[in-house]
């Protein structure tokens, strides 16, 4: 490949001058295009995995949607966890076995503080 070409495979383009494009570290932005920012509220349409067993591992939740953007932030039984952007249809936290030793059943939200909060979905903690 010529010095002049750069591959950005992760991201599933090909850029022709490495000086036209960014990286983030969790996205590639090219020089004039982007999308539009998000408007309205965020849209929570599931939750991967759908619940965690008592006794496993702690696990990294994933809420999956549309209209996500870095200021998000996912209300997991109400309290705001730490939340790491993935793209604007994915974002998550992780659950820490530590804290859930019985059954439950907590709501989860994706919020934005400027835009407000999804409606909520069941995450259930089984035995």
């Amino acid at each position: 490949m010529a010095d002049w070409l750069t591959d950005a495979t992760d991201a599933g383009v090909l850029v022709i001058d490495p000086t036209q494009y960014t990286s983030d570290g969790d996205a590639y932005t090219v020089e004039g295009v982007s999308r539009p920012p998000a408007t309205g509220k965020p849209v929570l349409d599931s939750l991967n995995p759908a619940q965690y067993q008592i006794g496993s591992p702690s696990v990294t939740l994933h809420c999956l949607g549309s209209g996500f953007d870095r200021e998000c932030i996912i209300a997991f039984a109400g309290v705001p966890e730490r939340t790491d952007f993935h793209d604007d249809t994915d974002i998550s936290t992780l659950i820490d076995s530590r804290y859930w030793t019985s059954p439950d059943t907590v709501e989860v939200r994706v919020v934005n503080p400027a835009r407000g909060g999804s409606q909520l979905l069941d995450f259930a903690i089984v035995p």
